[in-house]
């Protein structure tokens, strides 16, 4: 019964993130001809703000095989109207649903890139921070928005480790092939998902 409630819970929560469809990248490398890459994208048109939103699909950067829990990582870009334009900034999202702490202790945001620190400020809470929920899990999300400079380099790195609150993750080569792919999906400017 109590892992039916955690499962339920999960889902909620993974079903409250905005999503209309999947799109897979598809990116033109200089010489090459065009690929397909397995990254995941959900894209999403507001009409009323003329607006579409890419989200890269999540990446779990820690999951307990046990228990149903883990922290997760949503990286998004806003563009006007249809058309892919490089943006300004990129929205970093972390979710986490834990049995036995918080995971964001603090709101503190650092990436080590291939070695280098890079200190990305301060997290915002959002939504209830909901530390004493049915099962004894604790569920927590934070949120930051990073300029596209430094984004880049993150999506660039050969190894990246984030600090994310007071826990560090250390992000595996398909991850950063992910975060590469979106980098390369923000660099088609003028082209428009169907």
């Amino acid at each position: 019964m109590r892992d039916s409630i955690i499962i339920i819970v999960l889902s909620i929560i993974a079903l409250s993130s905005p999503r209309t469809h999947t799109s897979e990248i598809s990116t033109l490398a200089a010489g090459q001809s065009k690929t397909a890459r397995k990254t995941k994208v959900d894209v999403k048109y507001d009409k009323k703000r003329d607006l579409t939103t890419v989200r890269l699909e999540d990446l779990i950067l820690w999951k307990n095989p046990a228990f149903f829990e883990q922290v997760t990582m949503a990286v998004a870009f806003d563009y006007p109207k249809r058309t892919i334009a490089t943006p300004k900034s990129v929205s970093v999202r972390f979710y986490s649903a834990t049995k036995d702490r918080t995971a964001f202790r603090n709101e503190d945001l650092v990436a080590t890139i291939d070695g280098v620190r890079l200190d990305l400020g301060k997290m915002e809470r959002t939504g209830n921070r909901n530390l004493n929920s049915p099962g004894g899990f604790f569920f927590d999300t934070v949120r930051t928005s990073i300029p596209y400079q430094e984004f880049l380099r993150i999506a660039q790195a050969k190894q990246l480790r984030l600090l994310v609150g007071a826990d560090t993750y250390d992000l595996s080569a398909e991850q950063l092939q992910s975060l590469a792919n979106f980098l390369q999906l923000m660099q088609q400017e003028g082209q428009e998902f169907k």
